[in-house]
């Protein structure tokens, strides 16, 4: 038995509402009938205050979605935008995000108190990016692409 097979995410009251609007306007723009069948699905699990497993791929696809258009705070306001990250937040993806965050301030914490010697940023493709900083002592590179930020190296000397 996998570990999502009884995953569930709650949906709170100052979401909710924005939620089941997106949802379903997300499932009305779909042509096709197998993903508008998800989407109903998916809005009435967000009716009743429960995303199962089962329909967390297409929950995470409607939070990023309305998080990084901006359409969420637009349309809902600022307390369903906060809502709606927090749920988000509970997604196994936004629990892979929060681990990969921890372990990008964890390598920062490593520079913490050193001198800054040196900090670019430099294009890696379309969407993707990467920052060094140099410390007399250090050299940590971070990645940062359209799937989240990632330690590439961290060298730590004396």
């Amino acid at each position: 038995m996998s570990w999502r097979s009884c995953y569930t995410v709650k949906i709170d009251d100052h979401a909710r509402e924005a939620l089941i609007l997106e949802a379903a306007a997300l499932r009305d723009a779909m042509t096709d009938a197998t993903l508008r069948t998800g989407y109903d699905e998916l809005t009435h699990a967000i009716a009743a205050g429960e995303v199962d497993d089962r329909l967390l791929p297409p929950l995470e696809r409607l939070l990023e979605l309305g998080l990084r258009t901006g359409r969420v705070r637009r349309i809902h306001g600022p307390e369903a935008e906060a809502a709606a990250v927090r749920i988000y937040h509970a997604t196994p993806k936004g629990r892979a995000i929060g681990a990969e965050l921890a372990e990008v301030n964890q390598a920062l914490g490593a520079l913490r108190g050193r001198t800054l010697e040196g900090l670019s940023f430099t294009g890696k493709g379309p969407g993707a990016y990467a920052i060094t900083i140099d410390t007399p002592s250090a050299k940590l590179t971070l990645e940062v692409g359209p799937e989240g930020v990632a330690v590439k190296d961290l060298s730590v000397g004396t």
